[in-house]
């Protein structure tokens, strides 16, 4: 087996002070060069550790003295260059300011502190790592219990009980998400007792009393605190049911008309994809309408199905065993978590929802990606109203019959709007001349010979549509001509009237704001309306 060569020796930028330690690292990876390639004349261990070290390192050793001729002498002098630049005071500095990232294990911790440690000089090194363990741990939980044993702790117990918290943090995370993921029937808040609850149960001692107001919240329905607190989730939320302010739909105290026109999809509690639990702000409703009328076939995943459009709908809903079905039969989705609560219209029993895919649908040439909800059901599958008018399936709002007519027909309709240039007629434009101006006779641009018969064809054009007039005879205001070549052989004409310009007069007239404009449309709407 080949062994690749030693990357080159990387000076570090941030700090003089991590070149002794990149240097050791470097030379321990050298020297797992030289036995793995079983290299043991000494001229040769030489050259490779200069090779391998880069041009910079080789600058550096040219300008030493006293290398010798040996490999041994070699290192000793690159040692002696790099390791007096290391300074521990610095070192024990950054050691004090490690402290345990937010996730990090605690063997991960440990070797960082080990790792910074060995700069330092320390008379002892476990005991530095054990304060700084202590103090700049990453949660109380673990701190309690290292203070706990007093002064029989040492190093290699703090991180073996570490260890165990950390395992047992990890096994309780793991419970409660497994917990959470199942269906409930009873809406209750759950409390997590703390490391310290569980040491006073196993010592006998009595838990602390539950708050006296652990029972539901007329609001939001949760327990462990009352309809007057600050922190309840449903104080500025509106009622789905009443349309008041204050409380949940589920707890309106309101009583409902009992009205069935919706077609209920579903019954029970809503259940949540991949163990997370629904958040009751995030609610839609959705309820079908008469399908007979309103059905359509699209391609849902490449498979095409038939749906109910339905404008009241907020989520595009499918039932378990069209999913199924559909599945089946090839469809291409993707499975997404779902968030959402789902009622039926004028129903405070949230739907049963199974999960959730994104895919793509389809019809008459316009494709897009939408999420389906899908519930525990035998209804149709409803396409809600933010997915039928992308697809052009449903139109919202007023819909106006369409008397517009064609660009061609427009154009023979009113034939004469549409030739020649347009010229004004019966109205003589004047330009107020300041005669304190001097007239300006400027020098003519040269044009080039490729263009000079373009231009002369584009002035008897100018002429013959009486765009322009030939002057004779001498004048006092002479401006220059600009061509610009157009597209194909044909050029564009340019007079540059900005010394001209100064001789004009201008008229102010105030520019109207955008609220001007408004009313005046307005007013100008209101009397058509009255006629």
């Amino acid at each position: 087996m080949e062994i690749p060569p030693v990357e080159r020796f990387q000076f570090p930028d941030e700090s003089t002070s991590d070149l002794g330690a990149n240097w050791e690292k470097w030379k321990r990876s050298f020297q797992y060069y030289l036995d793995g390639r079983g290299i043991h004349q000494d001229t040769r261990k030489r050259a490779l550790l200069l090779h391998s070290a880069g041009p910079r390192v080789q600058t550096i050793f040219e300008t030493l003295d006293d290398t010798g001729n040996t490999y041994a002498s070699a290192i000793q002098s690159l040692d002696t260059y790099f390791q007096p630049l290391v300074n521990k005071y610095y070192e024990r500095y950054r050691f004090r300011q490690i402290r345990q990232q937010q996730g990090e294990a605690i063997d991960r911790f440990v070797s960082r502190l080990r790792q910074q440690a060995a700069k330092c000089s320390f008379a002892d090194s476990d005991e530095n790592i054990l304060d700084q363990l202590i103090e700049k741990c990453d949660g109380s939980r673990v701190r309690s219990k290292l203070l706990e044993e007093g002064n029989d702790l040492t190093l290699e117990k703090a991180i073996s009980l570490a260890r165990m918290l950390e395992s047992v943090a990890a096994q309780e995370r793991d419970i409660s998400s497994q917990q959470d993921a199942g269906p409930s029937t009873e809406r209750t808040l759950r409390v997590e007792s703390t490391w310290k609850d569980r040491q006073a149960k196993s010592k006998g001692k009595p838990q602390a009393k539950k708050p006296q107001h652990a029972k539901q919240c007329s609001r939001c329905g949760l327990e462990g605190h009352g309809p007057t607190d600050a922190k309840c989730p449903a104080k500025k939320v509106e009622c789905n049911k009443c349309h008041k302010q204050g409380h949940y739909a589920r707890m309106c105290k309101t009583k409902s008309n009992g009205s069935k026109t919706g077609k209920v999809l579903m019954t029970e509690e809503s259940q949540c994809k991949q163990g997370e639990c629904l958040s009751k702000s995030d609610s839609e409703y959705v309820f079908a309408v008469n399908h007979e009328h309103a059905t359509a076939v699209i391609r849902i995943g490449g498979v095409d199905t038939q749906v109910v459009i339905d404008s009241g709908a907020c989520s595009n809903i499918m039932s378990q065993q069209e999913f199924t079905r559909l599945k089946h039969k090839g469809m291409k989705y993707k499975s997404c978590k779902v968030k959402k609560t789902l009622y039926t219209y004028g129903s405070t029993r949230p739907l049963s929802v199974v999960g959730g895919f994104d895919t793509e649908v389809a019809s008459e040439g316009k494709q897009m990606t939408t999420q389906f909800i899908v519930v525990r059901c035998s209804g149709p599958t409803l396409l809600g109203r933010q997915t039928a008018p992308e697809l052009h399936l449903l139109t919202l709002g007023s819909v106006r019959e369409d008397n517009t007519i064609g660009r061609k027909e427009l154009i023979q309709e009113y034939s004469d709007c549409f030739s020649g240039l347009g010229k004004l007629k019966d109205f003589q434009l004047k330009i107020h001349i300041d005669e304190s101006v001097t007239p300006v006779a400027q020098q003519p641009r040269r044009i080039p010979f490729g263009l000079r018969d373009k231009v002369e064809a584009e002035l008897n054009h100018l002429l013959e549509a009486d765009v322009i007039e030939e002057v004779q005879g001498p004048t006092s205001w002479i401006s220059p001509v600009v061509v610009i070549p157009k597209k194909g052989s044909q050029v564009r004409i340019c007079v540059d009237m900005r010394r001209a310009n100064e001789a004009v007069i201008r008229e102010r007239h105030p520019i109207p704001t955008v609220d001007e404009v408004v009313e005046e449309l307005r007013s100008n709407w209101m009397k058509h309306h009255d006629q």
